[in-house]
């Protein structure tokens, strides 16, 4: 399945009016033309349709590296433009072999290489899963594969989102982004990543 153009614009409309009705959104810095990979913070449940909101208001179009999820949230996943992958800990929770593991995230790296090369705009959370106000571990296996796929042609967008408090009416959110990074060295991104992402997001 690919991205439904249709069905995502109207979301991430939908999403944009219904979350700037509630809360207070500001966006600082700017995400480029061309192929380009947004490593961002994950704090919120709300992170990914601000992510969308953010890639909209520079006329741009995301696919997004997510778990993999079971139908039907896997359907509307994919319409959304969604890049399944295993985690480590579903083959530990036995939600699938190691074998269905390895299958699904090959299959996100030539996905996300083949989208990258046609100047697709892919976000992804380094994380892998939520760490409110404060670093999670990042897990940068699929940065560094990109890197050693892609090299200097693709830029690479530390994002941070910092939340007043998004349990309350019309508090302010800030999407933050850093410049752009071309990198051919792995150890460089993850260096710039660790650095940046808790200063974007101002937490610990």
């Amino acid at each position: 399945m690919t991205r439904v153009d249709a069905f995502y614009d109207l979301s991430i409309r939908t999403v944009d009016t219904a979350l700037g009705s509630l809360y207070r959104i500001k966006c600082e810095g700017s995400i480029p033309k061309g192929p380009c990979i947004i490593h961002a913070k994950h704090q919120h449940w709300l992170d990914t349709p601000l992510l969308g909101i953010f890639a909209h208001r520079f006329r741009r179009r995301a696919y997004y590296v997510m778990r993999k999820f079971v139908f039907p949230i896997n359907r509307l996943a994919d319409w959304y433009g969604g890049i399944p992958i295993a985690r480590g800990r579903d083959v530990r929770n036995g939600q699938y072999t190691r074998a269905e593991h390895g299958q699904t995230n090959n299959c996100a790296i030539q996905k996300s290489v083949s989208l990258l090369k046609r100047g697709a705009l892919i976000i992804s959370h380094p994380e892998g899963t939520r760490a409110y106000r404060m670093m999670g571990l990042l897990r940068t296996g699929f940065a560094e594969q990109m890197v050693k796929e892609m090299g200097k042609t693709v830029a690479h967008v530390p994002v941070g989102i910092e939340y007043e408090n998004p349990q309350k009416f019309r508090t302010n959110i800030l999407i933050r982004a850093a410049g752009p990074v071309y990198t051919s060295k792995t150890e460089e991104l993850e260096h710039i990543l660790y650095r940046a992402l808790p200063i974007l997001s101002n937490c610990k």
